[in-house]
């Protein structure tokens, strides 16, 4: 806002959705989305949060584990990008469309792997595992159904 701008503006709050907060009611509004705001939870601890994770994918399902590479690091930072790109789709359907070509396109990609459907709950659960240790100050039942 310039000095000579007089537009009312909240005082808890930007003068517009459009410099940082979402619009409210809309799915991404943390009140609508509680699994978006567990998620922004775990990017300060990204990196020990996807390591969690993958130690809990592993433990509970240890045929997973021969689908991945031996050193993790990168597959760290994409999963997290990935999913950084899913929680921003939160905002509205047409950015949640637009994730639709490649969700597909991995979608092939993990069937040339070996994955198989009974592994995604798998994946849901150690996701599930992490956001509840990790996320646990914005965590709650409503969080874990959304």
């Amino acid at each position: 806002m310039s000095a000579g701008d007089e537009r009312p503006r909240p005082a808890d709050g930007p003068a517009s959705p459009a410099e940082g907060y979402p619009v409210p009611g809309s799915p991404g509004d943390p009140a609508r989305n509680p699994a978006l705001v567990s998620f922004w939870l775990l990017e300060p601890v990204a990196d020990a949060a996807m390591t969690y994770f993958y130690a809990q994918l592993f433990t509970m399902d240890t045929e997973i584990r021969a689908m991945f590479p031996a050193a993790m690091d990168v597959q760290r930072r994409r999963f997290f990008a990935a999913l950084s790109q899913i929680a921003a789709a939160q905002g509205s359907q047409e950015e949640r469309d637009r994730l639709v070509p490649d969700l597909r396109e991995l979608g092939r990609a993990h069937r040339k792997f070996g994955v198989r459907e009974r592994h995604y709950e798998v994946v849901r659960r150690a996701l599930i595992a992490t956001l509840q240790r990790f996320a646990a100050p914005g965590w709650s039942e409503t969080a874990r159904h959304a």
